[in-house]
């Protein structure tokens, strides 16, 4: 960044900017996603809180930092009597944004300073891109530094192949490693790719493939903010990966026919993969069952 962009200067406009933030049960980390959209510089901004019916102390959390601070920042908050899931909520919060752009922040992460603006830049100068993708610190949850980036250090991602469109594709289909809190879209996206299918367990890979697969999506490489790795969302049970697995093949199954030639041998492959996988751990589950039965 620029030492005059710190403020948006440099700019041709500043536009704002939705922060949409799906909530639910990071009484904890709440405050501190809050409080960094609120300090980020970029002078243009909103915040739009959907709490899906936590059954923590998150909306007496939400409200006290809402009246100390809720004259410094537009902020946009519903709540949920019965919990509904991540896309739904996700879907409800983009409804309510009034931004150009909206970016995308959990509520167990936080925003790194100077993150929207250099977002903002990006599609700016890239008229032809929907969306852009960044990097992030990841901390555990006491705030501790566990890598300098979600995207090689947490994940494995080849950035390399983020620098040309069919490197985006082959690289979301063969090797997804996007962390949540580091996506910019424009609004209209949603005009050419639909919402977030409320159907999808993993609904960010389902999202980032509809548009990959119309060149949509750019990156800028650096961090815009932290994500934060914890119990509950850093689960690696083996009961949980399979039905991640599963989720995948059911994922790249419903975005094949979006993509060209070259990127569905990607997508077979990938799904090849997946099924050895996926028998290999079944397998392995059947034999720890008769161990222990």
């Amino acid at each position: 960044m620029r030492p005059d962009d710190r403020h948006g200067k440099g700019l041709d406009r500043t536009p704002l900017v939705s922060v949409r933030m799906p909530s639910f049960n990071h009484a904890s980390f709440i405050e501190q996603a809050l409080t960094s959209v609120l300090d980020d510089p970029y002078p243009n901004k909103e915040i739009v809180i959907v709490d899906d019916a936590s059954t923590d102390d998150s909306d007496t959390v939400i409200r006290r930092w809402l009246s100390a601070n809720g004259d410094r920042i537009p902020v946009k908050y519903f709540t949920r009597k019965t919990n509904q899931g991540v896309a739904r909520t996700i879907n409800q919060a983009v409804s309510h944004c009034s931004g150009e752009f909206i970016a995308s922040l959990a509520s167990d992460d936080y925003l790194l300073p100077g993150g929207i603006l250099e977002r903002v830049r990006y599609l700016q100068e890239n008229p032809g891109k929907m969306a852009v993708f960044s990097d992030c610190i990841v901390v555990d949850g006491r705030g501790e530094m566990v890598a300098g980036s979600g995207l090689t250090g947490l994940y494995r991602a080849n950035t390399g192949r983020f620098r040309t469109e069919s490197g985006i594709r082959r690289e979301f289909i063969r090797n997804w490693s996007v962390p949540g809190p580091v996506l910019m879209i424009r609004r209209g996206v949603f005009d050419i790719v639909g919402g977030y299918d409320e159907r999808r367990i993993i609904e960010d890979w389902d999202f980032y493939l509809r548009m990959a697969a119309r060149d949509l999506v750019g990156f800028t490489d650096g961090p815009v903010s932290a994500y934060r790795v914890h119990g509950g969302n850093y689960c690696m049970k083996p009961e949980r990966m399979i039905v991640n697995f599963q989720e995948m093949r059911r994922i790249l199954i419903k975005n094949f026919p979006l993509f060209r030639i070259r990127d569905k041998v990607s997508i077979i492959k990938k799904y090849v993969e997946l099924t050895k996988t996926l028998r290999a751990m079944r397998k392995e589950q059947r034999r720890s069952l008769g161990q222990h039965g």
